[in-house]
Formats: structure tokens, C-alpha cells, sequence
């Protein structure tokens, strides 16, 4: 039979047939400018996909390493999580690399941006490269969605991982947007999932993973490697966003003490009003002793007296820090999770250390 009868017989567009036929999945013998396909090669194709869905094909014998691959990737994912700070693209770029290759051909991991409420797009990838600029083309010609979107708004509004396992013409406008579904002509996209992103309660993001030439339906091991990867992804954002909060507040504090320093008006007694009460911050001499705290400053190894919160650090370790130069240090260093700060020197002149401007961060 030809290609056409053969497509119809398998109940699939022209197209995916051509492509199985291309890949190898079903094998088919050129006569001419066509492709003839013996009723052989259909049985065999048919039960080699009934046994992959069924767990008895040969290729199981893969999924013990496939296994491995994805307890080593949310191992890098965890690390990478706990240790983001500034920014969390490279949990992001590792997350994307990750289910882009299993469960899914390609990804992408959208957040929603803060002005304009949209999905934008912030890391994708596509495990084979003739797809991957089709995949990043199709991406930046679609923009930002809609919260509405399907699939997005399915994950969103059942708070766990929503899975397509056919797609219709709709829905690959929803992954993609029309603009986009042109510029990724050439990607097949034959079923998504989409893991959605939550801080304290509230919806930030979302993770796809598309199949664009795997027809293995999504199993409950993906499904929770997608869930799994979107929570680390969530959190890596929220450090990061408590990250950059808490450098801006410290800035902001710095500046109103060197601005009184610079009018040489500072009375260590009446510091306490340079402190933004619903924050955790504290101003300490340039030895490390605290001087004043607000209410909400705790953190590891400060016991209150108001001696020694910075008495770990030698005092090299204090003269590093340098007038104008933010700098991150962790409170508790035996523990990767655990809480940080960021500190900064109020300097008089630009010369003389006056004190130490801290903030814990909030994660």
C-alpha cells in the first residue's frame, strides 16, 4: 500500500506517517518518488507501539537509565534551587534541558510577568536540533499569553500537572499562539503537559513539555518528574525574587545612613529611625557588633544582646566589605539552605568604615 493508504489505515495525518517513515518507526521501501508499505510492516509497526504503552517492548530495558538521567537532573535541579540568588535562569536552563529531553522533545517555562500579567516566556528547549529553531522561533514570534490560555489556565486552575495526550488545532494555538504555530511550522506537536508554578499560594508560572516525535503517552513517572522540576523551578524563583527585594531595601538603607553620615549628623542613639519597621534590618559597627535591630530581625547566631552577630568574621572579612559594594553573605554557611543576608558599608568621606548596613533575606 502506499503512504496515503497506509495513514488512513493507521488513523493518522499524512504527515505523521511520512514522518514514522523518515525516523525508521515504520519501515517502508521507495519505489520511485513514493513509498510503499507491506501489511507486514503496519502489524509490526501497530504491536511494537501496543507493547511500548503496555511497558513490555524492548526499549523498557532503557527506562532503568532514563530513570538514572532524572534523578541525576532533579539532583542538579535541587542544588541549583537552593543556591540561587540574584537570578534563577540556570535552574530555569536546567530545568527546560531537562524535561525537554524526557519526558517531553522540547520545552518551555513561562513566568508571569509582573506589569503586563502575561506568560512570557523566560527559558524553552528542543532535544533535536532541526526542531530547535523552529521551537525558540515559534516562542519569540508568539510573545506573551494570556493567563486564559489553554493549556496553561487547566494547570493553573487545577493546581497540578494538566496533560493533553492528543492535540487538537486549539490547543496548539494555546502552546504556541497563531503567530507562532506558522513560525514552528515543520514541529508536529502530538501531546503536551503542563506543570504549573505556585509561591505561597499564588500562580507564577508554568512548565510545558511537548512531544514532537515520541508517540510514548506520558506516564505517572513523568508526571511527577514534571512536578517535581516546576516546584524546584517555583522555588528558585521566589530566592531569587526575595533576593533582589532584599538588595534593593538594603540599598535603600545604606543610602539614608550615608546620606545623615554625610551631613556628619549620626547619633548612634537615634539610629533605629533609619530602619524600615515591617523589614529584618540592623545596622552594626564596623567591628560586626549589632547596634539596633527591628523587631522582625532574627537569624542564626544573633542571641538579642546586641554583641557579636558579626563575630564569626575576621576582621579582613569585614574590611572586604567596601563602601559602594553590595555583598551577600550567608549567616549560616554549614547549611546551603539556609538564610542569607546582604550586607553593605556606610562609609564616611568614602574613606573611613562607619558601620554595616544588614538585611536578612526572607526566603
Amino acid at each position: 500500500m502506499n503512504l496515503k493508504q497506509a495513514a488512513n489505515r493507521l488513523g493518522v495525518h499524512y504527515q505523521t506517517a511520512y514522518r514514522w517513515v523518515r525516523s525508521g518507526e515504520l519501515v517502508a521501501v521507495k519505489v520511485g518518488n513514493r513509498y510503499e508499505i507491506s501489511e507486514a510492516a503496519i502489524e509490526r509497526f501497530v504491536n511494537r507501539r501496543a507493547d511500548l504503552v503496555a511497558g513490555t517492548s524492548p526499549e523498557r530495558s532503557t527506562v532503568a537509565s532514563a530513570a538514572d538521567d532524572a534523578a541525576d537532573g532533579l539532583a542538579e535541579l535541587r542544588t541549583l534551587a537552593a543556591r540561587t540568588r540574584a537570578t534563577a535562569q540556570p535552574c530555569f536552563d536546567a530545568a527546560t534541558a531537562l524535561v525537554g529531553s524526557r519526558p517531553g522533545d522540547a520545552s518551555v517555562l513561562r513566568l508571569v510577568d509582573d506589569e503586563s500579567g502575561l506568560l512570557e516566556a523566560v527559558s524553552s528547549y528542543a532535544a533535536e536540533p532541526d526542531d530547535r529553531a523552529a521551537v525558540v522561533g515559534a516562542i519569540a514570534v508568539a510573545g506573551g499569553f494570556a493567563r486564559t490560555a489553554a493549556p496553561w489556565s487547566d494547570a493553573e486552575a487545577s493546581g497540578d500537572v494538566h496533560v493533553v495526550h492528543h492535540m487538537p488545532r486549539d490547543l496548539i494555538r494555546g502552546l504556541f499562539g497563531e503567530e507562532g504555530r506558522f513560525a514552528g511550522r515543520g514541529v508536529e506537536v502530538l501531546a503536551a503537559a503542563v506543570a504549573p508554578m505556585f509561591v505561597e499560594g499564588e500562580f507564577v508560572g508554568g512548565l510545558l513539555a511537548v512531544k514532537t516525535r515520541s508517540h510514548a503517552p506520558f506516564g505517572d513517572d513523568d508526571v511527577e518528574l514534571l512536578r517535581d522540576t516546576a516546584r524546584l523551578c517555583a522555588e528558585a524563583h521566589h530566592r531569587a525574587e526575595a533576593f533582589r527585594r532584599t538588595w534593593r531595601s538594603n540599598t535603600a538603607l545604606r543610602e539614608r545612613v550615608a546620606s545623615c553620615v554625610g551631613r556628619g549628623a549620626v547619633d548612634h542613639g537615634g539610629l533605629g529611625r533609619w530602619l524600615d519597621a515591617g523589614r529584618a534590618q540592623a545596622l552594626a559597627s564596623a567591628d560586626g557588633s549589632l547596634l539596633v535591630a527591628t523587631a522582625g530581625f532574627r537569624a542564626p547566631g544573633w542571641s538579642g544582646s546586641g554583641d557579636g552577630f558579626l563575630g564569626r568574621w575576621q576582621p579582613g572579612r569585614i574590611a572586604d566589605v567596601v563602601g559602594g559594594v553590595v555583598t551577600q553573605v550567608d549567616l549560616d554557611p554549614l547549611d546551603g539552605r539556609g538564610p542569607g543576608a546582604i550586607v553593605s558599608a556606610v562609609r564616611a568621606d568614602d574613606a573611613e568604615l562607619v558601620m554595616l548596613a544588614v538585611e536578612v533575606i526572607e526566603y
